[in-house]
Protein backbone atom coordinates (compact mmCIF):
# COMPACT_ATOMS: atom_id res chain seq x y z
CA UNK A 1 0.00 0.00 0.00
CA UNK A 2 3.09 2.21 -0.20
CA UNK A 3 1.86 3.65 -3.51
CA UNK A 4 -1.06 5.30 -1.61
CA UNK A 5 1.35 7.14 0.68
CA UNK A 6 3.38 8.26 -2.35
CA UNK A 7 0.18 9.56 -3.94
CA UNK A 8 -0.74 11.58 -0.84
CA UNK A 9 2.75 13.03 -0.56
CA UNK A 10 2.66 14.03 -4.24
CA UNK A 11 -0.69 15.79 -3.72
CA UNK A 12 0.78 17.78 -0.81
CA UNK A 13 3.96 18.62 -2.70
CA UNK A 14 2.40 19.64 -6.01
CA UNK A 15 0.05 22.32 -4.65
CA UNK A 16 -0.37 24.14 -7.95
CA UNK A 17 -1.41 21.01 -9.81
CA UNK A 18 -3.65 19.94 -6.93
CA UNK A 19 -5.45 23.28 -6.90
CA UNK A 20 -5.83 23.23 -10.68
CA UNK A 21 -7.33 19.72 -10.68
CA UNK A 22 -9.55 20.57 -7.70
CA UNK A 23 -10.97 23.67 -9.40
CA UNK A 24 -11.54 21.76 -12.64
CA UNK A 25 -13.20 18.84 -10.85
CA UNK A 26 -15.29 21.21 -8.76
CA UNK A 27 -16.59 23.07 -11.81
CA UNK A 28 -17.39 19.83 -13.63
CA UNK A 29 -19.02 18.36 -10.53
CA UNK A 30 -21.19 21.42 -9.91
CA UNK A 31 -22.46 21.58 -13.46
CA UNK A 32 -23.08 17.84 -13.53
CA UNK A 33 -24.75 17.89 -10.11
CA UNK A 34 -26.97 20.80 -11.10
CA UNK A 35 -27.96 19.09 -14.33
CA UNK A 36 -28.61 15.73 -12.67
CA UNK A 37 -30.62 17.28 -9.84
CA UNK A 38 -32.81 19.23 -12.26
CA UNK A 39 -33.29 16.15 -14.44
CA UNK A 40 -34.33 13.93 -11.53
CA UNK A 41 -36.57 16.64 -10.11
CA UNK A 42 -38.27 17.18 -13.47
CA UNK A 43 -39.10 13.48 -13.65
CA UNK A 44 -40.67 13.63 -10.20
CA UNK A 45 -42.58 16.80 -11.14
CA UNK A 46 -44.06 15.10 -14.22
CA UNK A 47 -45.15 12.16 -12.09
CA UNK A 48 -46.80 14.56 -9.64
CA UNK A 49 -48.67 16.27 -12.49
CA UNK A 50 -49.95 12.95 -13.79
CA UNK A 51 -50.99 11.93 -10.26
CA UNK A 52 -52.82 15.22 -9.70
CA UNK A 53 -54.62 14.97 -13.05
CA UNK A 54 -55.74 11.51 -12.05
CA UNK A 55 -55.67 7.91 -13.17
CA UNK A 56 -58.89 7.98 -15.18
CA UNK A 57 -59.01 6.88 -18.81
CA UNK A 58 -62.09 7.87 -20.84
CA UNK A 59 -63.16 5.49 -23.61
CA UNK A 60 -65.36 7.23 -26.16
CA UNK A 61 -66.05 7.65 -29.86
CA UNK A 62 -63.34 9.46 -31.77
CA UNK A 63 -65.75 12.09 -33.05
CA UNK A 64 -63.04 14.03 -34.89
CA UNK A 65 -62.03 11.05 -37.04
CA UNK A 66 -65.67 10.06 -37.49
CA UNK A 67 -66.72 13.51 -38.68
CA UNK A 68 -63.68 13.72 -40.97
CA UNK A 69 -64.49 10.37 -42.58
CA UNK A 70 -68.13 11.39 -43.07
CA UNK A 71 -67.07 14.61 -44.82
CA UNK A 72 -64.57 12.65 -46.92
CA UNK A 73 -67.25 10.22 -48.02
CA UNK A 74 -65.60 7.22 -46.38
CA UNK A 75 -68.68 6.75 -44.19
CA UNK A 76 -72.29 7.47 -45.00
CA UNK A 77 -73.98 10.03 -42.78
CA UNK A 78 -76.78 7.55 -42.08
CA UNK A 79 -74.36 4.88 -40.84
CA UNK A 80 -75.27 3.45 -37.45
CA UNK A 81 -72.38 4.41 -35.18
CA UNK A 82 -72.72 1.16 -33.22
CA UNK A 83 -71.53 -0.77 -36.29
CA UNK A 84 -68.21 1.08 -36.50
CA UNK A 85 -64.97 -0.49 -35.33
CA UNK A 86 -63.69 0.49 -31.94
CA UNK A 87 -66.65 2.48 -30.62
CA UNK A 88 -67.50 2.02 -26.92
CA UNK A 89 -69.93 -0.88 -27.16
CA UNK A 90 -70.81 -2.61 -23.92
CA UNK A 91 -68.94 -5.76 -25.02
CA UNK A 92 -65.79 -3.74 -25.76
CA UNK A 93 -65.90 -2.13 -22.34
CA UNK A 94 -66.30 -5.52 -20.68
CA UNK A 95 -63.08 -6.70 -22.36
CA UNK A 96 -61.13 -4.14 -20.34
CA UNK A 97 -62.80 -4.41 -16.96
CA UNK A 98 -61.08 -7.44 -15.42
CA UNK A 99 -57.54 -6.12 -15.34
CA UNK A 100 -55.73 -6.18 -12.00
CA UNK A 101 -55.01 -2.46 -12.11
CA UNK A 102 -58.54 -1.37 -13.10
CA UNK A 103 -60.09 -0.13 -9.88
CA UNK A 104 -63.58 0.58 -11.24
CA UNK A 105 -65.43 1.48 -14.44
CA UNK A 106 -68.21 4.00 -14.88
CA UNK A 107 -70.42 3.14 -17.87
CA UNK A 108 -72.28 6.16 -19.19
CA UNK A 109 -75.40 6.11 -21.30
CA UNK A 110 -77.76 8.94 -22.24
CA UNK A 111 -81.49 8.47 -22.65
CA UNK A 112 -83.80 11.37 -23.43
CA UNK A 113 -87.08 11.36 -21.50
CA UNK A 114 -90.20 13.53 -21.26
CA UNK A 115 -92.66 14.77 -18.66
CA UNK A 116 -95.01 17.55 -19.65
CA UNK A 117 -95.80 18.42 -16.02
CA UNK A 118 -92.21 19.18 -15.03
CA UNK A 119 -90.61 22.52 -15.83
CA UNK A 120 -87.60 22.24 -18.11
CA UNK A 121 -84.59 24.46 -17.50
CA UNK A 122 -84.12 26.96 -20.34
CA UNK A 123 -80.62 28.19 -21.10
CA UNK A 124 -80.30 31.98 -21.35
CA UNK A 125 -77.27 33.07 -23.43
CA UNK A 126 -74.90 35.52 -21.77
CA UNK A 127 -73.83 37.00 -25.11
CA UNK A 128 -75.62 38.00 -28.28
CA UNK A 129 -74.82 35.87 -31.30
CA UNK A 130 -76.33 35.88 -34.76
CA UNK A 131 -76.04 33.68 -37.79
CA UNK A 132 -74.64 30.60 -36.09
CA UNK A 133 -74.92 28.44 -33.04
CA UNK A 134 -78.70 28.05 -33.20
CA UNK A 135 -80.46 24.76 -32.66
CA UNK A 136 -82.34 23.48 -35.68
CA UNK A 137 -86.01 24.14 -34.78
CA UNK A 138 -87.15 21.11 -36.80
CA UNK A 139 -85.23 18.71 -34.57
CA UNK A 140 -87.40 17.31 -31.82
CA UNK A 141 -85.75 16.54 -28.52
CA UNK A 142 -86.73 15.23 -25.13
CA UNK A 143 -87.34 17.43 -22.13
CA UNK A 144 -84.74 15.79 -19.91
CA UNK A 145 -82.05 13.12 -20.07
CA UNK A 146 -81.10 10.22 -17.90
CA UNK A 147 -77.37 9.76 -17.45
CA UNK A 148 -76.20 6.42 -16.10
CA UNK A 149 -73.35 5.56 -13.78
CA UNK A 150 -72.02 2.15 -12.78
CA UNK A 151 -69.43 3.01 -10.14
CA UNK A 152 -70.37 3.65 -6.52
CA UNK A 153 -69.67 7.35 -7.04
CA UNK A 154 -70.44 8.77 -10.51
CA UNK A 155 -67.43 10.15 -12.34
CA UNK A 156 -69.07 13.59 -12.57
CA UNK A 157 -68.95 13.79 -8.79
CA UNK A 158 -65.48 12.34 -8.29
CA UNK A 159 -63.98 14.80 -10.78
CA UNK A 160 -65.92 17.75 -9.33
CA UNK A 161 -68.23 18.28 -12.31
CA UNK A 162 -71.06 17.98 -9.81
CA UNK A 163 -71.44 18.19 -6.04
CA UNK A 164 -73.99 16.30 -3.97
CA UNK A 165 -75.73 18.88 -1.76
CA UNK A 166 -78.50 16.71 -0.29
CA UNK A 167 -79.17 13.01 0.05
CA UNK A 168 -76.96 10.17 -1.14
CA UNK A 169 -76.01 7.91 -4.04
CA UNK A 170 -77.61 4.54 -4.69
CA UNK A 171 -76.61 1.89 -2.15
CA UNK A 172 -75.65 -1.69 -2.96
CA UNK A 173 -79.14 -3.01 -2.28
CA UNK A 174 -80.72 -0.52 -4.67
CA UNK A 175 -78.08 -1.28 -7.29
CA UNK A 176 -78.45 -5.05 -7.08
CA UNK A 177 -82.24 -4.80 -7.31
CA UNK A 178 -82.14 -2.18 -10.10
CA UNK A 179 -84.35 0.15 -8.03
CA UNK A 180 -85.78 3.26 -9.66
CA UNK A 181 -83.87 5.82 -7.62
CA UNK A 182 -82.66 9.07 -9.12
CA UNK A 183 -80.47 12.12 -8.50
CA UNK A 184 -81.76 15.49 -9.78
CA UNK A 185 -80.07 18.86 -10.20
CA UNK A 186 -80.76 21.54 -7.59
CA UNK A 187 -81.96 24.19 -10.09
CA UNK A 188 -84.44 21.72 -11.52
CA UNK A 189 -85.57 20.66 -8.03
CA UNK A 190 -86.07 24.27 -6.92
CA UNK A 191 -88.00 25.18 -10.08
CA UNK A 192 -90.32 22.21 -9.60
CA UNK A 193 -90.46 22.40 -5.79
CA UNK A 194 -89.10 18.87 -5.42
CA UNK A 195 -87.35 17.44 -2.38
CA UNK A 196 -85.82 14.19 -1.20
CA UNK A 197 -88.28 11.33 -1.22
CA UNK A 198 -90.51 12.82 -3.92
CA UNK A 199 -91.16 10.87 -7.11
CA UNK A 200 -90.97 11.95 -10.74
CA UNK A 201 -92.60 10.12 -13.61
CA UNK A 202 -90.59 9.89 -16.82
CA UNK A 203 -91.25 8.38 -20.24
CA UNK A 204 -88.68 7.50 -22.89
CA UNK A 205 -88.67 10.08 -25.66
CA UNK A 206 -90.06 8.92 -29.03
CA UNK A 207 -90.66 5.39 -27.74
CA UNK A 208 -93.83 3.65 -28.88
CA UNK A 209 -96.20 2.10 -26.36
CA UNK A 210 -94.09 3.16 -23.36
CA UNK A 211 -95.69 4.01 -20.04
CA UNK A 212 -94.42 6.45 -17.41
CA UNK A 213 -91.95 5.07 -14.87
CA UNK A 214 -91.77 6.51 -11.34
CA UNK A 215 -88.36 7.34 -9.88
CA UNK A 216 -87.73 8.24 -6.24
CA UNK A 217 -85.39 11.18 -5.57
CA UNK A 218 -82.60 10.09 -3.23
CA UNK A 219 -80.15 12.88 -3.97
CA UNK A 220 -79.99 16.49 -5.11
CA UNK A 221 -76.79 17.76 -6.71
CA UNK A 222 -75.37 21.03 -7.92
CA UNK A 223 -73.75 21.12 -11.36
CA UNK A 224 -70.34 22.81 -11.51
CA UNK A 225 -70.17 22.75 -15.31
CA UNK A 226 -69.89 26.15 -16.98
CA UNK A 227 -71.00 25.94 -20.61
CA UNK A 228 -69.67 28.07 -23.40
CA UNK A 229 -72.47 30.02 -25.11
CA UNK A 230 -71.65 28.53 -28.50
CA UNK A 231 -71.81 24.98 -27.17
CA UNK A 232 -74.92 25.58 -25.09
CA UNK A 233 -76.80 27.03 -28.08
CA UNK A 234 -76.23 23.88 -30.13
CA UNK A 235 -76.96 21.36 -27.39
CA UNK A 236 -80.22 19.56 -26.97
CA UNK A 237 -82.00 21.17 -23.99
CA UNK A 238 -82.30 17.71 -22.49
CA UNK A 239 -78.50 17.52 -22.26
CA UNK A 240 -78.06 20.74 -20.31
CA UNK A 241 -76.61 19.88 -16.88
CA UNK A 242 -79.71 21.28 -15.13
CA UNK A 243 -81.95 18.91 -17.09
CA UNK A 244 -79.88 15.79 -16.47
CA UNK A 245 -80.81 13.11 -13.96
CA UNK A 246 -78.50 10.37 -12.71
CA UNK A 247 -79.63 6.76 -12.38
CA UNK A 248 -77.63 3.58 -11.95
CA UNK A 249 -76.76 1.70 -15.13
CA UNK A 250 -78.59 -1.44 -13.97
CA UNK A 251 -81.86 0.50 -13.76
CA UNK A 252 -81.85 1.96 -17.28
CA UNK A 253 -83.67 -1.05 -18.74
CA UNK A 254 -86.67 -0.28 -16.53
CA UNK A 255 -87.51 2.65 -18.80
CA UNK A 256 -85.82 1.77 -22.10
CA UNK A 257 -87.98 0.27 -24.81
CA UNK A 258 -85.05 -1.84 -26.06
CA UNK A 259 -83.02 -4.02 -23.70
CA UNK A 260 -79.35 -3.40 -23.05
CA UNK A 261 -77.17 -5.88 -24.97
CA UNK A 262 -73.51 -6.46 -25.75
CA UNK A 263 -73.93 -4.27 -28.84
CA UNK A 264 -75.39 -1.33 -26.93
CA UNK A 265 -73.49 1.83 -27.77
CA UNK A 266 -72.45 3.74 -24.65
CA UNK A 267 -71.84 7.44 -24.46
CA UNK A 268 -68.54 6.44 -22.95
CA UNK A 269 -66.83 4.58 -20.14
CA UNK A 270 -64.46 5.96 -17.53
CA UNK A 271 -61.87 3.51 -16.24
CA UNK A 272 -60.36 4.39 -12.88
CA UNK A 273 -56.93 2.78 -12.58
CA UNK A 274 -55.10 1.94 -9.38
CA UNK A 275 -52.23 4.28 -10.28
CA UNK A 276 -51.43 6.73 -13.11
CA UNK A 277 -48.36 4.65 -13.98
CA UNK A 278 -50.70 2.00 -15.45
CA UNK A 279 -52.17 4.34 -18.07
CA UNK A 280 -49.72 3.39 -20.82
CA UNK A 281 -50.09 -0.33 -20.12
CA UNK A 282 -53.86 0.00 -20.17
CA UNK A 283 -53.84 1.73 -23.56
CA UNK A 284 -51.52 -0.92 -25.00
CA UNK A 285 -53.75 -3.72 -23.69
CA UNK A 286 -56.88 -2.03 -25.05
CA UNK A 287 -55.31 -1.61 -28.49
CA UNK A 288 -54.48 -5.33 -28.53
CA UNK A 289 -58.02 -6.34 -27.60
CA UNK A 290 -60.00 -3.79 -29.63
CA UNK A 291 -59.54 -2.30 -33.07
CA UNK A 292 -59.77 1.34 -31.97
CA UNK A 293 -60.36 2.74 -35.44
CA UNK A 294 -63.19 4.94 -34.25
CA UNK A 295 -62.53 4.60 -30.54
CA UNK A 296 -60.58 7.01 -28.39
CA UNK A 297 -58.78 6.44 -25.10
CA UNK A 298 -58.00 9.70 -23.36
CA UNK A 299 -56.38 10.24 -19.97
CA UNK A 300 -56.42 14.03 -20.16
CA UNK A 301 -53.32 13.66 -22.31
CA UNK A 302 -53.63 17.14 -23.81
CA UNK A 303 -53.70 18.70 -20.36
CA UNK A 304 -50.77 16.57 -19.20
CA UNK A 305 -48.70 17.50 -22.27
CA UNK A 306 -49.59 21.16 -21.80
CA UNK A 307 -48.42 21.19 -18.20
CA UNK A 308 -45.43 18.86 -18.50
CA UNK A 309 -44.05 20.34 -21.74
CA UNK A 310 -41.81 23.03 -20.15
CA UNK A 311 -40.69 20.60 -17.46
CA UNK A 312 -39.86 17.94 -20.04
CA UNK A 313 -37.80 20.43 -22.05
CA UNK A 314 -35.90 21.47 -18.95
CA UNK A 315 -35.24 17.83 -18.02
CA UNK A 316 -33.96 16.95 -21.49
CA UNK A 317 -31.73 20.04 -21.52
CA UNK A 318 -30.26 19.22 -18.11
CA UNK A 319 -29.68 15.58 -19.06
CA UNK A 320 -27.86 16.62 -22.23
CA UNK A 321 -25.84 19.10 -20.19
CA UNK A 322 -24.64 16.34 -17.84
CA UNK A 323 -23.53 14.15 -20.75
CA UNK A 324 -21.67 16.98 -22.51
CA UNK A 325 -19.95 18.14 -19.32
CA UNK A 326 -18.86 14.61 -18.44
CA UNK A 327 -17.38 13.99 -21.89
CA UNK A 328 -15.70 17.39 -22.06
CA UNK A 329 -14.40 17.02 -18.51
CA UNK A 330 -12.92 13.61 -19.24
CA UNK A 331 -11.12 14.97 -22.32
CA UNK A 332 -9.73 18.00 -20.48
CA UNK A 333 -8.61 15.95 -17.50
CA UNK A 334 -7.08 13.38 -19.80
CA UNK A 335 -5.07 16.10 -21.53
CA UNK A 336 -3.87 17.59 -18.24
CA UNK A 337 -2.98 14.18 -16.86
CA UNK A 338 -1.16 13.22 -20.04
CA UNK A 339 1.00 16.34 -19.79
CA UNK A 340 1.82 15.77 -16.13
CA UNK A 341 2.49 12.04 -16.56
CA UNK A 342 4.78 12.77 -19.48
CA UNK A 343 6.73 15.16 -17.24
CA UNK A 344 7.10 12.39 -14.68
CA UNK A 345 8.92 9.95 -16.96
CA UNK A 346 12.00 10.03 -14.76
CA UNK A 347 9.94 9.17 -11.68
CA UNK A 348 8.26 6.33 -13.55
CA UNK A 349 11.59 5.03 -14.83
CA UNK A 350 13.10 5.04 -11.33
CA UNK A 351 10.10 3.25 -9.83
CA UNK A 352 10.24 0.61 -12.54
CA UNK A 353 14.01 0.26 -12.06
CA UNK A 354 13.66 -0.50 -8.34
CA UNK A 355 11.08 -3.19 -9.12
CA UNK A 356 7.76 -1.37 -8.63
CA UNK A 357 5.06 -2.96 -10.79
CA UNK A 358 3.37 -0.98 -13.55
CA UNK A 359 -0.01 -1.70 -11.92
CA UNK A 360 1.02 0.01 -8.68
CA UNK A 361 2.45 2.99 -10.55
CA UNK A 362 -0.81 3.46 -12.45
CA UNK A 363 -2.72 2.93 -9.19
CA UNK A 364 -0.69 5.72 -7.59
CA UNK A 365 -1.66 8.12 -10.37
CA UNK A 366 -5.31 7.08 -10.06
CA UNK A 367 -5.28 7.66 -6.30
CA UNK A 368 -3.77 11.13 -6.79
CA UNK A 369 -6.60 12.17 -9.10
CA UNK A 370 -9.34 10.21 -7.32
CA UNK A 371 -8.69 11.82 -3.93
CA UNK A 372 -9.08 15.27 -5.45
CA UNK A 373 -12.14 14.15 -7.41
CA UNK A 374 -13.88 12.73 -4.33
CA UNK A 375 -13.34 15.92 -2.33
CA UNK A 376 -14.50 18.15 -5.19
CA UNK A 377 -17.55 16.04 -5.99
CA UNK A 378 -18.39 15.73 -2.29
CA UNK A 379 -18.49 19.51 -1.86
CA UNK A 380 -20.51 19.89 -5.05
CA UNK A 381 -23.36 17.87 -3.51
CA UNK A 382 -24.34 21.03 -1.65
CA UNK A 383 -23.34 23.73 -4.11
CA UNK A 384 -24.62 21.82 -7.16
CA UNK A 385 -28.13 21.49 -5.73
CA UNK A 386 -28.22 25.24 -5.12
CA UNK A 387 -27.11 25.82 -8.70
CA UNK A 388 -29.88 23.47 -9.86
CA UNK A 389 -32.44 25.51 -7.95
CA UNK A 390 -31.24 28.69 -9.63
CA UNK A 391 -31.54 27.04 -13.05
CA UNK A 392 -35.05 25.73 -12.39
CA UNK A 393 -36.25 29.07 -11.02
CA UNK A 394 -35.03 30.84 -14.15
CA UNK A 395 -37.34 28.72 -16.31
CA UNK A 396 -40.94 29.93 -16.45
CA UNK A 397 -43.50 27.25 -15.60
CA UNK A 398 -47.08 27.74 -16.79
CA UNK A 399 -49.02 25.30 -14.66
CA UNK A 400 -51.97 26.54 -12.76
CA UNK A 401 -55.24 26.43 -14.60
CA UNK A 402 -56.17 24.54 -17.71
CA UNK A 403 -59.49 23.82 -19.31
CA UNK A 404 -60.33 20.26 -20.22
CA UNK A 405 -62.46 19.97 -23.29
CA UNK A 406 -65.57 17.85 -23.69
CA UNK A 407 -64.47 14.25 -23.84
CA UNK A 408 -67.09 11.61 -24.35
CA UNK A 409 -69.36 11.16 -27.34
CA UNK A 410 -72.38 9.18 -28.36
CA UNK A 411 -74.60 8.92 -31.35
CA UNK A 412 -77.92 10.26 -30.33
CA UNK A 413 -80.98 12.36 -30.90
CA UNK A 414 -81.34 16.06 -30.63
CA UNK A 415 -77.68 17.04 -30.67
CA UNK A 416 -75.85 19.35 -33.01
CA UNK A 417 -74.14 16.42 -34.65
CA UNK A 418 -75.54 13.05 -35.53
CA UNK A 419 -72.67 11.31 -33.81
CA UNK A 420 -71.76 13.45 -30.85
CA UNK A 421 -73.18 14.12 -27.44
CA UNK A 422 -71.15 15.29 -24.48
CA UNK A 423 -70.44 12.74 -21.79
CA UNK A 424 -68.58 14.98 -19.41
CA UNK A 425 -67.26 18.50 -19.55
CA UNK A 426 -64.67 19.17 -16.90
CA UNK A 427 -64.65 22.72 -15.64
CA UNK A 428 -61.31 24.49 -15.32
CA UNK A 429 -58.96 22.11 -13.57
CA UNK A 430 -56.89 23.95 -11.00
CA UNK A 431 -53.51 22.39 -10.48
CA UNK A 432 -51.08 23.72 -7.95
CA UNK A 433 -48.07 25.60 -9.29
CA UNK A 434 -45.59 23.12 -10.68
CA UNK A 435 -42.52 23.28 -8.47
CA UNK A 436 -39.31 21.46 -9.23
CA UNK A 437 -38.03 20.39 -5.84
CA UNK A 438 -34.28 20.05 -6.20
CA UNK A 439 -33.38 17.11 -4.01
CA UNK A 440 -31.16 14.12 -4.65
CA UNK A 441 -31.34 10.72 -3.05
CA UNK A 442 -28.33 8.65 -2.00
CA UNK A 443 -28.45 6.63 -5.19
CA UNK A 444 -28.09 9.74 -7.35
CA UNK A 445 -25.23 11.07 -5.26
CA UNK A 446 -23.39 7.74 -5.43
CA UNK A 447 -23.98 7.66 -9.18
CA UNK A 448 -22.42 11.09 -9.57
CA UNK A 449 -19.45 10.23 -7.35
CA UNK A 450 -18.97 7.04 -9.31
CA UNK A 451 -19.03 9.02 -12.55
CA UNK A 452 -16.37 11.34 -11.17
CA UNK A 453 -14.16 8.42 -10.18
CA UNK A 454 -14.65 6.83 -13.58
CA UNK A 455 -13.61 10.04 -15.31
CA UNK A 456 -10.50 10.31 -13.14
CA UNK A 457 -9.55 6.67 -13.74
CA UNK A 458 -10.01 6.89 -17.50
CA UNK A 459 -8.14 10.20 -17.71
CA UNK A 460 -5.14 8.66 -15.92
CA UNK A 461 -5.00 5.13 -17.28
CA UNK A 462 -4.66 6.05 -20.97
CA UNK A 463 -1.62 8.39 -20.67
CA UNK A 464 -0.05 6.21 -17.94
CA UNK A 465 -0.25 3.13 -20.14
CA UNK A 466 1.40 5.10 -22.92
CA UNK A 467 4.42 5.82 -20.74
CA UNK A 468 4.69 2.47 -18.98
CA UNK A 469 4.81 0.55 -22.23
CA UNK A 470 8.55 1.34 -22.23
CA UNK A 471 11.08 -0.46 -20.04
CA UNK A 472 13.04 1.51 -17.37
CA UNK A 473 16.20 1.68 -19.47
CA UNK A 474 14.37 3.21 -22.44
CA UNK A 475 12.69 5.82 -20.25
CA UNK A 476 15.92 6.88 -18.49
CA UNK A 477 17.90 6.94 -21.76
CA UNK A 478 15.22 9.14 -23.38
CA UNK A 479 15.40 11.54 -20.44
CA UNK A 480 19.16 11.62 -20.60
Amino acid sequence: MYFILRAIEYIKKQKAKTILLFVLFFIIANIAMAGLSVYRASEVAKQNIRTEIGANVVYSIDSVKLTTDVKSGLIEYETDASTLAGVPLLKNVQLLVNLDYVKSVDMILHLEVVNELLEQYIYIPTTTQTGQGKVNPTVETGDFSLKTYSSLIPTDFSNNNATLVEGRFANETEISSASNVILVEKTFADNNQLKLGDTVELTEFNATDSSPISFTIIGIYKSNVVLDDRIARTMSPALLPQNQFFIHFDAIENIMSTPVSDDTLLAGAVFELEDPTYISAFKVFAAEKIDLKYGLLDANDALYNQLSGPIDSLGNLSGMMVIIVMIAGALILGLITALTVNQRKYEIGMLLAIGESKLKIISQFIVEVAVIAVIAFGLSVFTGIQAGKMISESVSMQPSTAVVSTTGTQSGRGSSSKYTQPVMTNPSMNIDDVEINIELDGKSILLLLGSGLLISIVSVIIPALYVTRYNPKQILNNIG
